[in-house]
């Protein structure tokens, strides 16, 4: 049941206990004490273009335990059905939607549609965790490039997740396209939006939005095209994200079933387009986005 919806959709709702719920909320009172976000953790527009460099110079989960979501009995059933036994973690963030109030007016909009994160405009000693303000759709398999398409995201959101507090929002069965450029050709044509990619594949979706509690989670294959709008509350949104790699011994997964379908083919080498051409020439193809 769980392999053959995952097949279909590309994602995962995984339902969880009070227990989970509880620890959750604590992982959360955890990060908030030790992790201090206002309007002065951005650097000045100086400082900024003087080093436009993003260098990670610590983690926040070093400082806490996130063993009862990894070894959680709902989560593990899950994963093990749609990627197997033996998976391995390879990658574990605290995501943080900041507040659109605390963004300094230097970053232009251009930037931000142009930047992933946030992390660039962030002072050193704050970047514990990976800053957003919105993101515009996009594949996690952008993040591992030039590779087969053999990761998942676990997504569990630590805070109450309100329409205002920069939802997940995702786009059911784009997955089945494969790996694609960032960013990617969505036009929006009534209720539904149309996806294009580079290989002149195209599919109709609708588009999905995560609002949930804390503890909610979500897991989804990594060309499943998601993103952000702005978080126009008062409070961050703090979630954990985890990125598990299906063990090679594996076979016959329903990751292996969904590669199939579009070749198993890799991830491009370079898979942000903004890098590659000029700003005017990439944002004129842009129709639809989380960011215009």
């Amino acid at each position: 049941m769980y392999s053959k919806k995952f097949i279909n959709d590309g994602f995962l709702n995984i339902k969880n206990n009070n227990t989970f719920v509880d620890q959750c909320k604590n992982l959360n009172k955890l990060i908030k004490k030790n992790l201090k976000v206002n309007s002065k953790i951005f650097l000045t527009k100086q400082s900024y273009l003087k080093n436009k460099k993003h260098i990670k110079t610590g983690d926040i989960l070093s400082k806490v335990n996130i063993d009862f979501v990894l070894n959680n009995s709902n989560i593990k059933k899950t994963l093990e059905a749609i990627i197997g036994k033996n998976y391995k973690l390879v990658s574990k963030r605290v995501i943080y939607g900041i507040p659109q109030k605390y963004l300094p007016k230097h970053i232009t909009k251009k930037e931000n549609i142009r930047s992933i994160n946030l992390g660039y405009f962030i002072k050193k000693k704050y970047r514990v965790v990976r800053y957003f303000n919105g993101i515009d759709f996009h594949q996690d398999q952008m993040d591992y490039s030039a590779t087969k398409c053999n990761v998942v995201t676990l997504y569990v959101y630590l805070d109450k997740v309100t329409k205002n507090k920069s939802p997940l929002i995702i786009l059911p069965k784009s997955h089945k396209l494969g790996p694609d450029l960032f960013p990617h050709y969505l036009e929006k044509k009534n209720n539904k939006i149309l996806y294009k990619t580079r290989k002149k594949k195209k599919i109709y979706v609708k588009e999905h939005k995560l609002v949930g509690s804390p503890g909610e989670s979500w897991v989804w294959h990594s060309c499943m095209l998601h993103g952000t709008r702005s978080n126009i509350s008062t409070d961050g949104r703090i979630s954990l994200r985890l990125m598990l790699k299906k063990n090679k011994m594996q076979k016959n997964t329903a990751v292996d079933s969904i590669n199939n379908f579009f070749g198993n083919s890799r991830g491009y080498k370079v898979t942000n387009e903004f890098i590659k051409k000029k700003y005017n020439e990439v944002i004129k193809k842009i129709e639809y986005s989380t960011k215009t």
